[in-house]
């Protein structure tokens, strides 16, 4: 397995907006702090690696044309939590979800 990051270097483009539009059109995003990653197995042919890349080409054009979907969905919320200046306070959180969840 090969795992990547992605984000946006570009203020115009909410990467969480990106992952937004990739959900919208059947993809399954995982979002970081400030990234997507992505993992890659060998089942993934060459085929749907062109398929992901002309998604994610798509999903930037779409954020760029529409700069309010940076402000809704799950964009608006990772946004509001990449704005918290102590991000002990999002470790804690994402600790005490993940033990609710995994707790029988």
């Amino acid at each position: 397995m090969t795992a990547f990051s992605v984000t946006s270097c570009d203020s115009q483009v909410s990467i969480f907006a990106v992952a937004d539009v990739m959900e919208k059109n059947g993809w399954t995003m995982e979002r970081q702090m400030d990234s997507l990653h992505f993992s890659i197995l060998p089942s993934h042919t060459p085929e749907r690696a062109q398929q992901l890349l002309s998604a994610l080409r798509e999903a930037v054009t779409t954020v760029k044309a529409n700069p309010a979907l940076s402000r809704t969905g799950s964009a608006g919320l990772y946004g509001m939590v990449a704005k918290i200046p102590d991000k002990a306070v999002v470790n804690d959180f994402i600790l005490e979800f993940f033990n609710e969840l995994y707790t029988l």
